[in-house]
């Protein structure tokens, strides 16, 4: 769970170039100061020199030889030392200044991903899930139950429109808590009229799991088929936050906000039973919040996308006034 592999060759590639950058920065210090101080660069030398001594010596098991060099190496080292002391620098001066010294700005330390990279991935992900200013004001923290009537009654419920949001809010929070483990794979969809808190709840959930470094990809309708049709039709297959057709398959969780307002056709039709399909086949849990209602979803689409969205889709309908004008 995690980075899709995009992700994961675009942040590693970040990484080559930090470190690339870091020792590339260190080589030219060193040789700015040999450069100015040839004394210097000839001290290193010779304790290289030094070093190739006492293998040679220890290859041929010449205890002798080995005690005599490395008596020199001590020498040339302490004369180095002095040297660069003089001169106001030490050895330190050289070495790389990584960004982070734990990892040596590889990502690892060992086979675990470093607390840099765990941090950096969350920063991609939330970078590319584009909604990253909306998620500092719309989470769970900041939802109101408030505005939503208590005397505003489902008939086929008979629940309240506060009742219904709290269900649909527990629920989301729940989704979100325990998606690794007793959620995973599950599938949720928010219809509603417009300005009903359905895509407030998308962004509650989107929230709490980037914040766990699950990979999670939000695109309204429009967007989302436009990336599709680039990918399908071999125009450019990158979005401008670098998405294609893979990324929609691999990430943990993929939000869908606001179907129906694209533009619906024979490829948009074919293009989303493909893509809830084979996420569904995967394991890979899908969020689609919609304006239409599941009578019109089935005469929008087809019978047969439908059919998926009520086999294996948790529905919520969230209804009460228009929040965005409360």
């Amino acid at each position: 769970m995690g980075l899709t592999n995009s992700q994961y060759e675009k942040l590693m590639n970040i990484y080559d170039e930090r470190m690339y950058s870091a020792n590339r920065q260190a080589a030219e210090r060193k040789a700015a100061f040999y450069g100015k101080y040839p004394q210097a660069k000839a001290l290193d030398d010779a304790v290289t020199d030094d070093y190739a001594s006492m293998a040679k010596a220890r290859a041929m098991d010449d205890k002798e030889a080995f005690a005599k060099a490395e008596e020199h190496l001590t020498r040339t080292l302490s004369k180095k030392s002095a040297f660069l002391s003089s001169h106001g620098v030490d050895e330190n001066d050289f070495l790389p200044r990584f960004n982070c010294p734990d990892c040596r700005d590889t990502g690892y330390i060992g086979n675990k991903k470093c607390h840099c990279f765990i941090q950096a991935s969350i920063d991609l992900i939330y970078a590319q899930s584009g909604i990253l200013d909306l998620l500092e004001k719309e989470n769970f923290n900041t939802f109101r139950l408030n505005l939503y009537p208590e005397d505003m009654i489902d008939p086929v419920t008979e629940k309240s429109a506060r009742q219904n949001a709290k269900s649909a809010r527990d629920f989301s929070l729940d989704f979100s808590e325990n998606f690794l483990t007793i959620h995973r794979g599950e599938n949720i969809l928010f219809y509603g009229a417009t300005g009903t808190g359905k895509t407030f709840l998308t962004h509650c959930i989107a929230k709490n799991l980037i914040d766990k470094g699950i990979s999670v990809i939000y695109l309204s309708a429009v967007r989302l088929f436009e990336i599709m049709a680039r990918d399908h039709f071999g125009h450019d297959s990158g979005d401008a936050t670098g998405f294609v057709n893979n990324d929609l398959l691999e990430c943990d969780l993929l939000i869908i906000d606001d179907l129906g307002t694209e533009t619906v056709n024979n490829f948009t039709i074919s293009a989303l039973f493909e893509l809830i399909n084979e996420r569904g086949l995967s394991g890979k849990s899908v969020i689609i919040s919609a304006n239409l209602d599941p009578r019109n979803m089935m005469e929008t689409y087809s019978e047969r996308i439908f059919s998926r969205l009520a086999k294996n889709y948790r529905m919520f309908k969230i209804y009460g006034h228009d929040l965005r004008l409360r």
